[in-house]
């Protein structure tokens, strides 16, 4: 009698936590549609990274209390080549973001495990399940507050949520194609642009640089949030704001696109990578500036 293969819908993790909901998000996807298991890799997190070229990261998805749909794996991080070549052993079929479009990625049916491969940076990827991802993602804000008081009390109707990416965007050498961090103009033209069609009495800003946001926002009804905090408390702040104005992030990107409230108003950067290009997942009702 022939063995009956086991077949999964494995999913190679890399990059921080926006990344790895966009990749979690792609995988949730496929293995729903195909009603395979879903099957989450951390061996990337295990590499050693040199710190003037790219920023170690952490698993961070253990932080969202609702994923439980998945299973998680660490094997030995092995060189690109050598791992797939055991997955080809295994008789996995790898499918890589950089040669697949989402018509592709829909119509995908095979016989063995299916392994992703990249960023998956698209909404189309994940659209037909979207409600079951803001199920997945969704956050208790009165929970972190309940468990650190510094965190903010929102205003209800009226909190505008900022966040200001920095960090390895403005250490990183600029050869490596990395993101640049926008300038305090756009953050200022876009909390102008939202306050004057949105009643807005309080501005929340996180960032990674909390030092830079005290020095450039000014306006009296700004706070800046501590920089102690766990980046789940900060998007879950950011997440339950009532209007947005997001940095060109992958983290600021979901907490608004999760967001769930009435006259919900998003700005995001019409330039969002290094060369001036726009992100494709903008949402059509989101404003860009």
């Amino acid at each position: 009698m022939t063995k009956e293969k086991h077949i999964q819908v494995i999913v190679s993790l890399t990059g921080g936590m926006g990344n790895q909901m966009f990749q979690y998000a792609a995988g949730r996807a496929m293995s729903l549609r195909l009603s395979v298991p879903l099957v989450l890799d951390l061996s990337w997190f295990k590499r050693s990274f040199r710190s003037e070229i790219m920023t170690q990261r952490k698993y961070e998805l253990a932080n969202f209390p609702n994923l439980t749909n998945h299973r998680v794996v660490t094997p030995y991080p092995f060189p690109t080549m050598i791992t797939k070549l055991l997955s080809a052993v295994k008789g996995e079929h790898w499918v890589e973001e950089a040669v697949t479009t989402p018509e592709k990625f829909e119509s995908l049916n095979v016989k063995s495990s299916i392994r992703l491969i990249g960023y998956w940076q698209s909404a189309e990827y994940f659209q037909p399940v979207a409600e079951t991802l803001r199920t997945d993602f969704d956050l208790n804000y009165e929970n972190f507050r309940s468990d650190n008081p510094a965190l903010p009390r929102l205003e209800p109707g009226a909190t505008l949520g900022v966040h200001v990416r920095r960090g390895d965007y403005v250490t990183l050498p600029q050869h490596l194609g990395a993101n640049r961090a926008l300038p305090i103009s756009y953050y200022l033209n876009a909390i102008e642009h939202i306050a004057s069609v949105r009643d807005i009495r309080l501005i929340v800003v996180v960032s990674d640089d909390p030092e830079w946001c005290c020095k450039h926002f000014t306006d009296p009804r700004c706070v800046i949030v501590n920089a102690g905090n766990r980046s789940i408390e900060d998007f879950s702040l950011l997440q339950n704001c009532d209007h947005h104005v997001i940095s060109n992030s992958s983290f600021s990107w979901w907490a608004a696109w999760l967001a769930d409230s009435p006259n919900h108003f998003v700005v995001a950067p019409a330039k969002w990578h290094h060369d001036g290009s726009p992100f494709e997942s903008i949402q059509r009702n989101w404003i860009t500036i």
